[in-house]
């Protein structure tokens, strides 16, 4: 609110013009249209563009699938659930943080890393735990919800920092 206060009052709207070139200068939102058109265009930012939206749909289907899974079919309880997913709140603001002091200066490196970490949560979450729900949950229920929590954790952090990466890396660019 501070920023958006003092853009709004301090910051004279003359110099917001984006140089294209030294002399250059985009005055129109045509212009910028233009210019955004090029860069979607770009093959390089077609390939990334197609590998975040295949990545966006497989992490969704584990992400969103497993958790309606758990709930319907594995009768796991909604409560527990929602207040796993109460508990998450504060980790989107370290997640946030941890991307701004780790994953700024490459941004690709940290966003792969938190993938390949998501991926192995999913897949271990979805093929271990979930195949396995019964036996724990007669062996103990709690530990049932310790592991669920602890991986939730992670794919719930990873997630965060990919979303955030992306933006990082979009900003680098």
């Amino acid at each position: 609110m501070f920023i958006a206060v003092y853009t709004l009052l301090m910051h004279s709207e003359h110099d917001d013009r984006i140089k294209v070139h030294e002399d250059d200068e985009v005055t129109s939102i045509s212009e910028i249209l233009k210019i955004s058109v090029k860069l979607i265009l770009n093959k390089n930012m077609l390939w990334m563009i197609s590998f975040f939206c295949v990545e966006k749909m497989f992490s969704s289907f584990g992400h969103f699938v497993g958790r309606i899974y758990l709930l319907d079919e594995l009768n796991y309880s909604q409560e527990k659930l929602s207040f796993l997913t109460l508990c998450f709140f504060p980790l989107n603001i370290i997640a946030n943080l941890a991307v701004a002091k780790f994953g700024s200066e490459r941004p690709l490196i940290f966003y792969y890393i938190n993938q390949f970490l998501s991926l192995g949560a999913s897949l271990l979450t979805i093929n271990v735990v979930y195949a396995n729900f019964d036996s724990l949950m007669e062996f103990s229920p709690f530990l049932l919800d310790c592991i669920l929590f602890v991986l939730l954790l992670i794919i719930e952090f990873t997630q965060v920092s990919i979303f955030t990466t992306r933006f990082a890396f979009a900003n680098k660019v």
